[in-house]
């Protein structure tokens, strides 16, 4: 569906980034808080700080990018209104990689003399591939992935639970809940790759734990029918049917599976879920039958971090449904916040006081928007616990809670560490 307020960023990015080359020179002056400093930062001057976003607003991935930097300006838009941080108005501008990594490496080189940090860092190729000039450019950047692949990286704190603990959550829930007992099997559909290949080592991980086996199911991402898969699932009594895949797989495997009455629960992480899924063809079996094991929190959740985003969306007059990513966003530039303010508080903002500042965040509180977050330790995953959600056509968002806290499962562990 298109997004109004992420057209609008999109604009307004550009003449951001118009103005930043023809002001070059000026957009970084002193850095200091408390404390007056000659030295020149970039995307730092006396009234405002300037961040990077590097998404991919054109290809496949588009809606998810938009919508996690409207939820990024939100949060700052939200900030700027009560004065900034650090003495500053936070400017985020953002340039299109259509998550193709030489693109993303280009789009960094164009700004990164004129930014402080990245806000966002979309997709795990396209980090990958920028990774080296951040390191050496002293730079941090908040990705949108919860790749295990980059754990153990200075210069990328995870905003989450990376996906092989999504599945060893999910499978233990599954079997508290009696919903999976010892000796039962799930059918495991995934897209080989970081994304996929995590949540299979996640669920293969608990489930020999509990003697459970898992039958694996790999597909290319070209793939758009699961007849035969679903089928094998049926034949094999499959307990449940796990996906990290895409948001119309699991609305084929919804559809095929209830029409051979083979209506088991269907568990996916955070990107094989949309709420568009709730108007397609398939939505009752989906409604009834999806969970979405996430770092965020539902939309429609009490939780008061999830309440200051709906404010603040209202306030913003957005037309547009909510989802996950929104709350990614905010959740990302919340944690930002939070970085700047202790950077500033020991000194002067720079790169490095940026970077030293995220290293020490220990115990974050995120309010109920995402899993609380530790970051002391880059190796291994900044939280164990993920958000259990139900899909929910009724509610704003197309997800409910199913508990009031994050769930940890007995068995999660740092599976895949950057160790």
């Amino acid at each position: 569906m298109q997004r109004s307020r992420g057209k609008t960023t999109v604009v307004m990015s550009a003449t951001a980034l118009l103005a930043v080359g023809l002001l070059a020179g000026c957009t970084s002056t002193t850095a200091a808080t408390g404390g007056a400093t000659n030295a020149v930062v970039p995307g730092v001057s006396a009234k405002q700080i300037t961040l990077g976003a590097l998404v991919p607003l054109t290809g496949q991935f588009a809606a998810g990018a938009e919508a996690s930097l409207d939820g990024v300006n939100l949060y700052w838009k939200s900030i700027n209104a009560a004065g900034g941080v650090c003495g500053r108005k936070v400017n985020v501008i953002a340039r299109d990689t259509a998550y193709d990594p030489q693109k993303t490496v280009t789009a960094y080189a164009a700004i990164n003399t004129q930014i402080l940090g990245i806000q966002l860092l979309t997709g795990t190729p396209t980090t990958e591939a920028v990774l080296p000039q951040l390191s050496q450019d002293g730079m941090v950047a908040v990705p949108m992935s919860w790749s295990p692949d980059l754990l153990g990286k200075a210069s990328l704190p995870i905003p989450g639970t990376t996906y092989d603990v999504d599945m060893m959550n999910a499978v233990d829930y599954l079997l508290g809940s009696g919903q999976l007992k010892k000796g039962d099997s799930i059918g495991y559909v995934y897209f080989q790759g970081d994304f996929g290949s995590a949540g299979l080592a996640g669920a293969t991980y608990a489930a020999k734990l509990n003697g459970v086996t898992v039958h694996p199911y790999q597909v290319d991402p070209t793939v758009t029918d699961l007849s035969s898969q679903v089928s094998q699932m049926a034949s094999d009594h499959d307990s449940a049917i796990f996906m990290s895949a895409s948001p119309p797989l699991l609305a084929n495997a919804a559809a095929l599976s209830q029409t051979d009455g083979f209506t088991v629960p269907i568990v996916v992480p955070t990107p094989t879920y949309v709420p568009e899924l709730l108007a397609s063809p398939a939505a009752a079996q989906i409604a009834e039958r999806t969970i979405v094991v996430s770092p965020y929190n539902a939309w429609s959740a009490t939780a008061p971090g999830v309440k200051a985003l709906r404010a603040d969306f209202a306030k913003a007059g957005d037309k547009t449904d909510p989802q996950q990513f929104d709350i990614a966003g905010y959740a990302a530039a919340t944690l930002m916040h939070s970085a700047l303010k202790a950077a500033c508080a020991k000194g002067p903002l720079t790169r490095a006081s940026l970077k030293t500042a995220f290293a020490r965040v220990s115990s974050l509180n995120m309010n109920g928007l995402s899993v609380d977050l530790s970051l002391t330790d880059r190796s291994v995953p900044p939280s164990l616990s993920d958000y259990f959600l139900k899909a929910d056509k009724s509610a704003v968002g197309g997800l409910t809670p199913m508990m009031d806290q994050p769930y940890k499962g007995k068995d999660a562990k740092p599976l895949l560490t950057g160790k």
